[in-house]
């Protein structure tokens, strides 16, 4: 009897569990060339390489939250869900078509938002408000929210053909293909700059935190 019972509850199973395997296939056929695009690029970077821990730890925090699923919706929000979800896509595409990374990244937050919804209701939303806004910390920040610059310095006493040989080999290289594609994927804007330009750049911003501390009175704390 153990036998006939075991054998009437497998496809009860299968057929629970037979809709989330076919959203996980699509969930990993929708973000896998994301995952191996940034595999290649910024999570190269140490600014970006916690991004594969945020997403284990999002997977734990979901599967801890899969009873708010798993459960069966008295309201699921179609309409809701069905708009997230549609804006979660086109921003997708949208950042994947213009290799705006962060813009492909922040789609996990519509489309698996809209998700929720549309199996679970505002109830299951609320039970994985946390794991998704945990997902905030996967979306690579570009260089105009971090916002810094790098430039490469010589000695003051370094004669001029020397410094022009070498800002023509940065330049050149600035100009290759390879280097433009990894500094938009990181947000980077890259200037094409003279010495003299980089002069002076560098003695405005200088003299533009120098005023700031001045006028603030910050000082170093011992």
């Amino acid at each position: 009897m153990n036998a006939v019972l075991e054998q009437r509850g497998l496809p009860d199973a299968r057929a629970r569990w037979q809709p989330w395997l076919l959203l996980a296939l699509g969930l990993a056929a929708l973000y896998l060339p994301t995952y191996v695009s940034l595999a290649r690029g910024l999570w190269r970077d140490d600014a970006y390489a916690h991004g594969p821990i945020i997403l284990g730890a999002f997977a734990w925090l979901a599967w801890r939250e899969r009873a708010a699923l798993l459960a069966p919706a008295d309201r699921p929000a179609i309409g809701p869900g069905a708009a997230s979800l549609a804006l979660g896509l086109l921003l997708y595409i949208g950042g994947r078509a213009l290799g705006l990374v962060p813009i492909e990244v922040a789609s996990h937050l519509p489309v698996l938002a809209g998700l929720v919804l549309l199996i679970g209701g505002f109830p299951a939303l609320r039970r994985y408000a946390f794991a998704l806004g945990f997902l905030l910390f996967l979306i690579p920040l570009p260089g105009f929210i971090l916002d810094a610059w790098f430039a490469m310095f010589a000695p003051a006493a370094t004669p001029q053909p020397i410094v022009d040989k070498l800002n023509a080999a940065m330049r050149k290289v600035a100009k290759m293909d390879s280097t433009r594609e990894r500094a938009n994927q990181l947000g980077t804007v890259l200037k094409d700059w003279s010495p003299a330009e980089m002069d002076k750049f560098a003695r405005d911003e200088g003299e533009t935190w120098s005023r700031l501390i001045r006028d603030n009175n910050i000082t170093m704390a011992e």
